[in-house]
């Protein structure tokens, strides 16, 4: 009689550490998803940021050029004035161009966020 008691007791802490192994192993697992994803956040982060920068430059520069085509001086000639309006043509492209980068960049960092998200109430939850 004893020995069924004993082999029940093995069987019983082998049950526990394999569900220890599986528990342990799910919490490495979603931690560094986890980690992942935030650093994924912080790079889509960055880059939100130096497409700001880059839009900003551009807006002062066409601005810029919106002046100096505003005010040309007596002595230019048309050819002047249409590489100006070339080169403003350019950057509203590129400005237009940032703002779809810009908005792809939100809805990647929104999309991480969410996941993020989702990862940290599931590890609430459990």
């Amino acid at each position: 009689m004893t020995g069924v008691g004993i082999e029940e007791l093995v069987w019983l802490v082998v049950a526990v550490l394999l569900g220890l192994g599986v528990v342990i192993t799910w919490i490495i697992k979603s931690e560094l998803s986890r980690n992942f994803f935030k650093s994924e956040i912080k790079k889509l982060r960055s880059q939100l940021v130096s497409a700001e920068r880059e839009k900003i430059m551009m807006i002062e520069e066409m601005q810029a050029f919106k002046d100096t085509a505003v005010a040309p001086s007596n002595g230019s000639d048309q050819s002047d004035a249409g590489s100006g309006n070339l080169v403003i043509g350019k950057m509203m492209e590129r400005a237009g161009e940032l703002e779809k980068d810009n908005e792809r960049l939100k809805r990647e960092l929104s999309e991480a966020r969410s996941s993020l998200e989702e990862v940290y109430k599931a590890l609430c939850n459990k």
